[in-house]
């Protein structure tokens, strides 16, 4: 039986080892999400923004300063049915028995939740859901078990803008958010990315960071026939060249495979433009100069809170 936390409950201070709680760069979305957490009432909060802002990442470490244990996580899909959530039966030997999903097993064991692509879920998968609104216990709808929700849960969700505005069962959806803290994350400025940049890659140049910068920058600011590539290009599209060149990949080739080939499967117009330009563009050398902007630096959270002020 699952213990619920006191209503005055902090955070758990003994996170240091855990393998989630490293340092991270703080962002200012950062500060509301440790409160809306500790709040609590309603325990459900969706995330809003944009791909590779790093909505996972956080939710995933503020669940760690909270409760000490990794979150369960389950990843979104159009395909996604009621057992991916609440669990499926199995024949154990000559017996059938019922083995818990991600949310059963988060209710009785006092770990969170982080839902991926939340949006993306089908519509009568997560109406299923609205008793963690507001309510003491939730059934689970495949075994008939009345689940309590203790009131440490929390339940994260992410979902990027354009999914979320699709207009299908708009009525119910809206009442399904209607339960949730809702919070938009904002776009990475170029002085975050060099921040994010220098965190994950401690010996890369300075020189090497601002020209990864400048490159992303470049091609998301790309358009062809009225698409623009910052759709397709997020924060891990910078990453994934600064690896490439951290491995000694030559500019051109790593442009291409890091950040041009990301057009490839869903804008076929947007990427042979981009193919062109890469052709007859001169790479510029490397440089040692630092970024105009002065980057934010890592900190970590302090003991015993849920968040660190930048």
């Amino acid at each position: 039986m699952t213990t619920a936390l006191k209503s005055n409950w902090k955070p758990a201070k003994n996170t240091k080892s855990h393998p989630s709680a490293t340092e991270i760069v703080p962002l200012p979305w950062h500060d509301d999400v440790a409160t809306l957490l500790k709040i609590g009432k309603p325990p459900l909060l969706l995330l809003v923004g944009d791909p590779g802002v790093g909505k996972t990442t956080y939710a995933r470490y503020a669940c760690v300063q909270f409760t000490s244990s990794e979150p369960l996580l389950l990843s979104g899909s159009p395909e996604l049915e009621q057992s991916h959530i609440w669990g499926r039966w199995t024949l154990s030997g000559q017996e059938t028995r019922f083995v818990d999903g991600p949310l059963p097993m988060a209710l009785k064991t006092g770990r969170w939740l982080v839902i991926e692509e939340f949006s993306q879920i089908p519509l009568e998968c997560r109406a299923a859901l609205l008793p963690l609104r507001d309510q003491s216990e939730i059934t689970n709808p495949l075994t008939g078990e009345i689940l309590p929700i203790p009131e440490s849960f929390r339940m994260i969700a992410t979902s990027n803008s354009e999914s979320l505005s699709c207009r299908k069962n708009a009525g119910i959806a809206k009442v399904l958010y209607d339960g949730f803290y809702v919070l938009e994350t904002c776009d990475l400025s170029d002085s975050q990315v060099t921040s994010l940049l220098r965190h994950n890659f401690p010996t890369a140049s300075a020189g090497r960071v601002a020209r990864v910068l400048y490159q992303w920058n470049e091609y998301r600011e790309f358009t062809s026939k009225g698409s623009s590539g910052k759709s397709h290009l997020s924060y891990r599209a910078a990453e994934h060249l600064l690896r490439l060149l951290e491995h000694g990949m030559p500019e051109p080739r790593a442009v291409e495979i890091a950040l041009i080939n990301k057009f490839l499967p869903s804008d076929s117009d947007l990427y042979s433009a981009a193919k062109f330009k890469v052709s007859v563009s001169t790479p510029e050398s490397d440089t040692d100069s630092e970024c105009d902007e002065r980057p934010l630096v890592p900190m970590p959270f302090r003991k015993g809170e849920g968040h660190e002020t930048a």
